[in-house]
């Protein structure tokens, strides 16, 4: 009798595992894994985040082709300079508001002042008399 309870809970504690793990069921495990971020802006302190992005500016070469993740605010704004919207994060670390611009892949991007989370790889573009201008490409964005 105590083997078949010993066996009937070990049995149960193996169907429990076996649920817990991402999977099947989770379709966006596998796009979370296989995205690799060089850095992780939502979890620096107030301090680093806001340093980080200022030599974001400052040496963007250094930082072409990385991998960000980013939390904001969705702004669009309309330059005329360029006759065009310009879609920008809006990042408040706590200190200091900094802007990057970036581009969706597709034409899917949330309302405006929305509160955004992505994950995008760093850039520079020339644009009419606008040389190095900075943006963050991003496949996926989700609205917090």
């Amino acid at each position: 009798m105590k083997k078949l309870a010993l066996l009937l809970a070990l049995c149960l504690v193996l169907t429990l595992a076996a649920g817990c793990e991402e999977g099947d069921n989770d379709p966006r495990a596998e796009e979370r894994q296989s995205v690799s971020v060089d850095y992780d802006l939502t979890s620096y302190t107030a301090q680093i985040a806001n340093a980080t992005m200022l030599d974001m500016n400052e040496n963007p070469e250094k930082y072409i082709g990385k991998t960000f993740k980013m939390k904001g605010t969705f702004l669009p704004v309309f330059v005329e300079e360029i006759d065009r919207d310009v879609n920008y994060i809006q990042v408040d670390d706590g200190c200091c508001m900094q802007y990057f611009e970036f581009k969706l892949k597709g034409e899917n991007y949330p309302p405006e002042e929305s509160d955004i989370e992505f994950t995008g790889v760093f850039g520079l573009y020339d644009e009419g008399d606008y040389t190095e201008l900075i943006y963050l490409d991003v496949d996926n964005l989700s609205v917090i």
